[in-house]
C-alpha cells in the first residue's frame, strides 16, 4: 500500500479538508504514515492567513526536497489556501513540487493529478472552483466522537483586510434538503 504523509496548517476548514484528502486518497490505496521518509506522497495542506504558517511550509519544503533527492519517486504537493493564492509561482520557487491544489472541492482532483491527468496550468480563480459539495468518499476522521461538518464555505464580501474570497472562493452552501 502507498504511504501518505499529510501535514495540515491553519484553521478548522483546513483540518476538514485534510480529512477529505485522506479519505479520497484512501480510495486510491494510500494509508497515512507519520514518517516523511517512508512516504510515497507528501501533501502539505496550507494556510495563507498567517505569515508564520507560510514560513513553516517553506522550511518543510526545503527538508522534503532533500528526501526527494534520496527517493525520486516520492511526490510532493501543496494544497489549500497558500497553493490557491500563490499558484504557479510556487512551482517557480520550488520546481520539485509535483502537485498544487486549492482548497475545498479542488482536493477531489488530487487523484486525477497524481495519475498524470490534466492539471490546470494556473489554479482556478474562486469563481471557477468546483462545487463545494460533491459526492465523495468518506473523510478519514481523526476522532471517533467528533467531526468537522462544513455547512458553507467561502465569502461574497470583499473586505480589504480579508483573503478568504480569494482563496476559498465565493460563498457556497449545502442544499437545504
Amino acid at each position: 500500500m502507498a504511504k501518505l504523509k499529510l501535514i495540515t496548517f491553519g484553521c478548522q476548514a483546513n483540518e476538514a479538508d485534510s480529512e477529505k484528502i485522506a479519505g479520497v486518497l484512501a480510495q486510491e490505496g494510500f494509508e497515512l504514515t507519520e514518517t516523511a521518509e517512508e512516504a510515497d506522497l507528501i501533501l502539505i495542506n496550507t494556510c495563507s492567513i498567517r505569515e508564520k504558517a507560510e514560513q513553516k511550509v517553506y522550511s518543510l519544503l526545503g527538508t522534503f526536497q532533500r528526501l526527494k533527492v534520496q527517493n525520486p519517486r516520492m511526490k510532493i504537493g501543496l494544497c489549500g489556501c497558500l497553493a490557491q493564492r500563490e499558484g504557479t509561482r510556487l512551482k517557480d520557487r520550488f520546481p520539485y513540487l509535483d502537485l498544487l491544489a486549492g482548497p475545498g472541492a479542488m482536493i477531489y482532483r488530487i487523484p486525477e493529478m497524481l495519475r498524470g491527468g490534466p492539471a490546470p496550468p494556473v489554479l482556478p480563480r474562486p469563481k471557477e472552483l468546483l462545487p463545494l459539495y460533491v459526492d465523495s468518499p468518506r473523510p478519514r476522521r481523526e476522532s471517533l466522537f467528533k467531526a468537522w461538518v462544513s455547512i458553507m464555505e467561502g465569502c461574497n464580501y470583499l473586505c480589504t483586510f480579508c483573503i478568504v474570497p480569494y482563496t476559498r472562493g465565493q460563498e457556497r452552501s449545502r442544499p437545504p434538503e
